[in-house]
């Protein structure tokens, strides 16, 4: 499976894509937000998070498979309390082996090098 987010609509798309080179689209939803900048699958968890930049205040959105097939929201996220509204385009969650006393690191790619600063670092429950 291949996701794409939709940065000018916040749409998401998912594909299976075949040796062949042909592609069948599985999956068409919004994302909720204005734009989507950053999809990461977290397979632990069976989750895709959306993230959005500066444009949505940093906001981040999951979502997981249905019992019916289709995607679902599961959860609203704000960006991380004392994090300004940088441009962060990027975001990668560590994996579940990163996991210590409940909590896992995240990282965030900042487009505009805020404070001299590209990547920064958090971390979620896990």
């Amino acid at each position: 499976m291949f996701f794409t987010g939709v940065e000018g609509t916040g749409m998401i798309y998912g594909y299976v894509l075949e040796d062949s080179g042909a592609f069948t689209r599985v999956a068409s939803f919004s994302s909720g937000m204005s734009g989507v900048m950053e999809l990461q699958w977290e397979p632990g968890a069976a989750r895709l998070w959306a993230v959005c930049d500066d444009t949505c205040k940093g906001q981040h959105r999951t979502f997981q498979v249905a019992s019916t097939g289709t995607f679902t929201p599961k959860a609203v996220y704000n960006r991380p309390s004392g994090m300004p509204d940088y441009n962060n385009e990027g975001f990668a969650l560590a994996g579940a082996d990163e996991c210590v006393a409940g909590s896992k690191p995240v990282y965030w790619s900042d487009d505009s090098n805020d404070d001299g600063h590209a990547l920064r670092k958090g971390s979620i429950t896990c």
